[in-house]
């Protein structure tokens, strides 16, 4: 490889990194084929497996290919394993991102149109968790606030309606 490449990891521009480095990347997980690239001479940021040159490396490495499934096992230790935060994400986003993965999981066969729309673009999982909560929390609020208005209003009529005591002498 001749050419230096920069990689987007967990956020951050990462290099350029000499073929090594690169192979070392790979192994350790670091690098794989969604792993954004660049490097002087492209016009704009691309998957490493989109690049002819970082695709050889990640085919003779073996981190391009994708494993079967255990023998045995369930479809749900699937479904976690590929729900494992993508590259690119700043740690807030990642949590973000598995938010809410978890919160907007498949009821009764039938997929969330909010967990479809962060995978199509996983930086939106930030303003999809952050409208969850903030409705979370009026939903919260608004309780809190009728059981206190009828605990108010009891109290009220409670003591309105006592007959008054009449003095003890």
């Amino acid at each position: 490889m001749e050419k230096q490449y920069h990689f987007a990891i967990k956020g951050k521009d990462v290099g350029p990194l000499d073929e090594t480095q690169l192979r070392q990347r790979i192994s350790r997980g670091e690098i794989t084929a969604a792993t954004q690239a660049w490097r002087e001479g492209m016009p704009d940021w691309k998957p490493a497996g989109d690049i002819p040159e970082l695709k050889d490396l990640l085919v003779a490495s073996g981190s391009s290919t994708v494993k079967p499934p255990l023998p045995g096992a369930t479809p749900s230790a699937q479904q976690t394993s590929s729900s494992a935060s993508p590259a690119n994400l700043t740690p807030l986003e990642e949590k973000a991102y598995q938010f809410v993965m978890g919160v907007y999981r498949p009821w009764r066969g039938k997929p969330s149109s909010l967990r479809a729309y962060v995978e199509k673009n996983p930086k939106r999982a930030l303003p999809v968790a952050a409208a969850t909560l903030g409705i979370l929390l009026l939903v919260i609020a608004m309780t809190m606030s009728t059981t206190i208005d009828n605990n108010t209003i009891t109290n009220n009529n409670t003591s309105q309606n006592a007959a008054p005591m009449p003095p003890s002498g």
